[in-house]
């Protein structure tokens, strides 16, 4: 799952705080593999939060989930512009030695 965040500049630093609390319960979380804030190199306030989950059914519980609902509540609040966007991936295969 991808969110591409437009944060509003003065609440940039509570959004950052937020984003914090939850992604330390989210990575915890059944199924959760990775979590991770990335922001823009040329907007400091344009993100985008990744999250890998291990199914479907991880991803839909998450969905439903008390942690998802205090996300998008502050979203609301903290974000101009906010876009989900879903991505399944079922199998990934790792090539090394790319150059």
């Amino acid at each position: 799952m991808n969110i591409y965040l437009q944060v509003i500049p003065e609440k940039r630093e509570e959004f950052l705080q937020t984003l914090r609390g939850l992604m330390a319960i989210l990575e915890k979380e059944r199924g959760c593999r990775k979590a991770t804030l990335y922001q823009d190199l040329d907007n400091v306030n344009h993100f985008n939060f990744i999250q890998e989950w291990k199914t479907d059914e991880d991803l839909e519980r998450h969905l439903n989930s008390e942690e998802y609902k205090v996300l998008f509540g502050a979203l609301k609040v903290l974000c101009n512009y906010s876009e989900v966007t879903y991505n399944m991936v079922n199998l990934v295969k790792r090539k090394t030695n790319v150059p």
